[in-house]
Formats: structure tokens, sequence, C-alpha cells
């Protein structure tokens, strides 16, 4: 007997990646313009708007855009 998933497929690493590229870099520049109106408490605002991107794979993307725009 074979079992039928119906589930659907996950997308690759790649895929995922270039499916987010675009908003991630949205996101990064979104947390960035917050930077000046927010001042001192920037930090812990985009830390904790970081955490709470699902899935974790996005988030890790915003948090190195946000790293590259930075540098």
């Amino acid at each position: 007997m074979s079992e039928t998933n119906d589930q659907p497929a996950r997308p690759s690493r790649a895929e995922f990646h270039q499916y987010n590229q675009a908003r991630a870099e949205a996101e990064a520049l979104r947390l960035l313009a917050a930077k000046a109106e927010l001042g001192g408490r920037w930090l812990s605002w985009v830390a904790a708007e970081l955490y709470a991107l699902k899935p974790a794979a996005y988030a890790q993307m915003v948090r190195r855009e946000l790293q590259r725009l930075t540098n």
C-alpha cells in the first residue's frame, strides 16, 4: 500500500531565497527607516521585530539585509 501525501512540496533553499529576497530587502529598509525616529530604543525594537518574523529563514534573510544596509 502506498500512502499519498497531501502536503505541497517545500521549496528548495534557493527557491525560498529567490522568492523572498525583494520582500526581505523591503522589510530591512522599513526597519532601518525607523532608526532616526526611535533613537536609542531602535536596537531593542528592531530585535523584537526580527524575532516576530516567521519563518526563521526569512527572519535571517531580513537580518542579513539589515546588516548589509548598515555597513
